[in-house]
């Protein structure tokens, strides 16, 4: 089995974090009772407490006025609350119960204490950084003062809540909302990027986490979705000394950790990207409120109108343009996050050490490159034909893009230039197979498909076909740069336009394991068999080739179930078995088949990757990874404006 907490601690003692904060209402000074003062006064006055008492360095006359406020029962007393706080803080550092007077502060902390107490104890074994705790009351003034890196919140701030509680009651609501103000104070007294935020809780809410940051986004530094995650706290035990971690909290631990430089400097550079294109807006908002009217009359009557543009369009173009202008002007891109970023993947670097940088399909950087890519605004149909409009086709799987020069598609008096569209045909493709491309990437309806134009299908149809109720249907238009390309490859197959490169993006996938055994192949039973074990990322076009992603659970399922068949494999694999369970192998497997990813055909420690049939031959590598996968495996994609 792997061991995730020293993996965790690991990362983050690379990772640059020297300062963690822990909010929890459970390091909230505990209120005493009657109950609580022989056992405290036995600890402020006895002799076997004298170096726990010098260890918390409180003053004399402090003391003695603690002491007589226990006498008297005087609980409120300044002093008590102070040597109180002295006493509980020194406990809550390493949870020592010699700080623990008769066992009090745990009976008084019951269950919420023992909930953060896995993660403390992981904390406490990392060097080198600083652990800042702090408690519901306190955490308003403390934040103000201490420059968090990553900052562990609680779901619930509220001590009077056990993990027991309902959090869907009043009292539940109201402690969710505290938890809301002091990350909104996080994020406000937390120079540059700001920390990246686990929110952490004993209760089943990992579904309302993603909820619960979004509620933030009115806050002056909204948290990005790459700097958050959520902690189950039943993720975590002690057991005999030692930290046990689940592979869901070692997921959020090991991204933070591992992707702390790197995100910051996201966050950080596009900080400066936002106000860049502030600056723009406000630059061209004032460029345009100079403009006289017969700077717009000359350019409808004598310019657009001879044309056959209407005016609209033509400013969308036209201010569009000078707004790029503006905000590629107004960034400041020698901020050194932009450097860092454009450092990032090389060796050694931050963007380099993140494992599972691909997860699966990258759905939202889809829908944007989409964006990017295709003008989907279908109410201009039949009005303002361009070169690149898509249409459909009466064939299944075809699509027709326009390839007509744009000029001979402008209606002058009612007409245009050109008598019939000039269309190239096009195959539609879903992304299920290895050799798929998305240099030509389309969407057909919320799904990413892959389109092979063949320049010499060109045809030509009747502009009284194309409509909502015709044959052919708008679908989008593909953008200048994407348009003249194609139009280009048709015309002439020259070459074509620098294109920006396509998203990572692929399918999830299946996985069968096998390894040669004394009496034949064996074929491993993994945990999650019916569910998805990798993702393989097709060719962007080019030399690229299609790359596995394997998630960290497959890997982990693997090494244990490796360990399980070790006496039923044959000598070779027995050996080779023996090698890669050795901590450092496992570790650096990992990386090879969660972070590197694997060609087809390509091997990691004599393990193969494979999209082919199993491999019978006896050179055969002593073990196979046979990814599957079938139609429909694509992740669908909103495009609602929303998304």
């Amino acid at each position: 089995m792997v061991d995730h907490a020293k993996r965790i601690i690991a990362a983050i003692e690379k990772g640059g974090i020297n300062r963690v904060v822990v909010i929890d209402d459970a390091f909230d000074v505990p209120v005493l009772t009657n109950e609580d003062a022989g056992p405290l006064l036995d600890f402020l006055e006895s002799d076997a407490a004298i170096a726990q008492r010098k260890a918390l360095k409180i003053k004399g006359d402090i003391l003695e006025q603690a002491i007589a406020a226990l006498n008297e029962s005087e609980f409120g007393n300044e002093a008590l609350t102070s040597v109180t706080r002295a006493i509980y803080h020194k406990f809550v550092e390493n949870l020592d119960n010699k700080f623990d007077p008769a066992g009090r502060f745990k009976a008084i902390k019951g269950s919420n204490l023992e909930k953060i107490r896995p993660l403390i104890k992981l904390l406490a074994k990392c060097t080198g950084i600083e652990v800042i705790r702090i408690g519901s009351h306190a955490a308003d003034g403390a934040l103000q003062e201490v420059q968090a890196q990553v900052v562990f919140i609680d779901y619930l701030l509220d001590g009077a809540l056990t993990p027991e509680a309902d959090p869907e009651t009043s009292s539940g609501a109201s402690a969710r909302q505290a938890s809301l103000q002091i990350v909104r104070k996080v994020l406000n007294a937390q120079p540059g990027a700001g920390p990246s935020v686990i929110l952490m809780s004993s209760h089943d809410v990992r579904d309302k986490a993603d909820a619960f940051r979004k509620e933030i986004r009115d806050s002056k530094r909204p948290i990005f979705a790459s700097r958050f995650h959520f902690l189950a706290k039943d993720d975590l035990a002690e057991r005999d000394g030692s930290i046990t971690v689940a592979s869901a909290a070692a997921e959020a631990l090991l991204d933070i950790a591992q992707q702390h430089v790197f995100a910051g400097a996201i966050e950080d550079a596009l900080t400066h990207w936002k106000a860049g294109v502030d600056k723009a807006v406000a630059g061209v908002w004032q460029d345009i409120s100079e403009l006289e009217l017969k700077d717009l009359a000359y350019l409808s009557r004598f310019r657009l109108a001879e044309e056959g543009q209407a005016l609209t369009s033509y400013l969308e173009w036209f201010f569009g343009e000078v707004l790029v202008d503006a905000v590629a002007r107004s960034v400041d891109w020698k901020q050194s996050s932009f450097s860092l970023l454009n450092e990032s993947a090389a060796k050694g670097k931050p963007g380099s050490q993140i494992e599972g940088a691909f997860d699966g399909p990258t759905v939202r950087i889809a829908e944007l490159y989409y964006r990017t890519r295709v003008d989907v605004r279908l109410d201009r149909e039949n009005i303002d034909m361009r070169t690149g409009d898509i249409y459909s086709s009466p064939k299944q799987n075809e699509v027709l893009a326009v390839v007509t020069p744009e000029c001979d598609l402008v209606l002058r008096k009612g007409k245009r230039a050109a008598p019939r569209l000039t269309v190239v045909a096009g195959i539609v493709h879903r992304l299920n197979a290895p050799d798929s491309s998305i240099a030509d990437f389309i969407m057909r309806g919320n799904m990413p498909a892959n389109v092979t134009w063949n320049p010499k299908d060109v045809r030509t149809i009747d502009y009284a076909d194309v409509g909502n109720e015709k044959q052919h249907r708008l679908l989008g238009t593909l953008r200048p740069l994407y348009a003249y390309e194609l139009q280009r490859r048709v015309l002439a197959e020259m070459g074509r336009v620098g294109l920006a490169v396509a998203p990572a993006m692929g399918m999830t996938a299946r996985a069968e394991v096998v390894v040669r055994g004394k009496a034949g192949p064996i074929k491993l039973e993994l945990p999650g068999g019916e569910l998805a074990a990798c993702a393989v990322i097709p060719s962007r076009g080019g030399t690229d080739k299609p790359r596995i992603i394997y998630h960290r659970s497959f890997v982990e399922n693997l090494l244990e179930a490796l360990q399980k068949i070790q006496a039923c494999a044959d000598e070779d694999a027995s050996t080779k078995i023996v090698a890669v369970l050795q901590p450092k192998a496992q570790i650096s497997l990992l990386e090879k088949l969660c972070r590197d990813g694997q060609a087809d055909g390509e091997q990691a420690y004599n393990i193969l990757s494979s999209l082919k049939a199993i491999d019978s031959s006896p050179k055969a590598p002593w073990c196979q990874i046979l990814v599957q996968y079938e139609d429909g495996e694509a992740v669908e994609i909103s495009q609602d404006d929303a998304a």
